[in-house]
């Protein structure tokens, strides 16, 4: 049975009804747990494969201060105003999924975007409803419960993780209200792998047409692509070169955390660099850069079969 607009179970896409603020799939007698707000659609038993849950501690300081995640985080936003703006009303729904600690979800939360969050892991989820009371649901991105509910969704340094990529993007489409946008961003440039992709679990780095492909092929319409962390590429690749060098006898976790150290006046001078840059690509498209950001629409066909 196709149904639009609705919270779906993610076994047989059964649409779920409500019960004790729990949620009930009549098919599957099966019910997804509502607590303090966190609604779980997965199994109690989760496989650490992509991401280890772990990482959202050391990383939950780094995001408040680090100019990579401050300068990202502008870069968002300015996408969701830009992009969105016929959309963004007060019933407007927004999804991140990956939301980990909710440093992103915060931000947009803050700039009056109604946005909800989703993780696989709980740990991530914990920490976003310290700081924020918006729904959150724990969720499979290949696997989401929703039926064309929401009218933007995010995936911000989420996708490199997934293998199936191109099986997200579809899931994707069909999570998106009619003309619904999908806002991400992704680590580009091969030069720059190394060992804190094989340790942050990244499966690929990007290229401009990649993404653009993938994203065709999932039924999308791409309205912005850009490259970011342009101006600082060659200072990152050196960076990259020598904590690959310094930091051979490291364990991953002293690894990880060597790579998101923060030096207070570099991290002022690049917050400052990207911030520059950022205003660039208010009016072009830059053609090369660490990372890639993309908005795209929602094809007009509801019935898109994958």
């Amino acid at each position: 049975m196709t149904f639009w607009g609705a919270m779906i179970c993610p076994q047989c896409e059964t649409v779920l009804k409500s019960k004790n603020n729990d949620y009930f799939c009549s098919r599957c007698n099966k019910i997804y747990p509502n607590n303090n707000g966190i609604i779980s659609f997965v199994d109690e038993k989760i496989e650490e494969k992509g991401y280890k849950k772990k990482y959202f501690i050391a990383l939950s300081e780094a995001e408040k201060k680090h100019f990579w995640f401050r300068a990202r985080n502008k870069l968002i936003l300015f996408f969701v105003k830009k992009f969105c703006h016929k959309i963004i009303n007060y019933e407007h729904k927004m999804l991140e999924i990956g939301c980990g600690n909710g440093n992103v979800l915060c931000y947009l939360r803050n700039n009056e975007i109604n946005c909800q969050g989703g993780d696989l892991f709980i740990e991530g989820l914990v920490y976003c409803r310290k700081k924020v009371k918006v729904p959150l649901y724990q969720i499979d991105a290949l696997r989401l419960p929703f039926r064309s509910y929401f009218d933007i969704i995010g995936m911000f340094d989420v996708v490199e993780h997934i293998e199936e990529d191109e099986e997200l993007f579809k899931k994707v489409y069909k999570a998106l209200k009619a003309h619904g946008k999908i806002l991400i961003t992704v680590p580009a440039n091969n030069k720059l792998w190394g060992r804190y992709d094989e340790v942050a679990f990244h499966k690929r780095r990007y290229t401009k047409v990649e993404l653009m492909k993938k994203l065709n092929d999932s039924g999308f319409t791409i309205e912005k692509i850009s490259y970011f962390v342009s101006w600082l590429l060659p200072v990152l690749l050196l960076f990259r070169y020598i904590n690959n060098k310094r930091s051979k006898n490291l364990n991953n976790d002293e690894f990880l955390k060597k790579e998101i150290q923060i030096i207070p006046f570099l991290n002022t001078v690049f917050l400052w660099i990207l911030e520059m840059e950022a205003i660039l690509i208010h009016f072009i498209n830059l053609p090369f850069g660490s990372s890639l950001i993309a908005i795209a629409r929602k094809n007009r066909d509801e019935n898109r079969i994958f």
